[in-house]
């Protein structure tokens, strides 16, 4: 699961959120569910390793974009897998947006 939260203080608005799943994770599907006043522009859910998702954010702690990520460990995988999303916010803000993305 990938949660993407706006501390503020300005809204994060064009938000986009990429994650490149890592290959050793095949059948990959995911979806997107916004939370609190949060919406999704593009990319409601999709197949596949590239995830990209573009929303908007207002600040504050309810408002999040929350992707769901499955998929099978592919049979010759070996060692821990990593992943990292990131979310880029489509301007800077003043003063500065402070969007983070987690994933577990």
């Amino acid at each position: 699961m990938i949660r993407v939260t706006n501390q503020g203080p300005s809204d994060a608005i064009g938000t986009i959120i990429s994650d490149l799943i890592p290959a050793s994770l095949t059948n990959v599907f995911w979806t997107v569910v916004p939370a609190g006043q949060a919406t999704v522009t593009s990319g409601n859910g999709g197949f596949g390793n590239n995830i990209s998702v573009t929303a908007n954010i207002p600040a504050g702690a309810a408002n999040a974009i929350i992707i769901t990520v499955d998929g099978l460990v592919a049979a010759n995988a070996t060692g821990t897998i990593v992943n990292t999303a990131t979310a880029t916010p489509a301007e800077p803000g003043i003063p500065a947006v402070s969007a983070s993305a987690s994933s577990w």
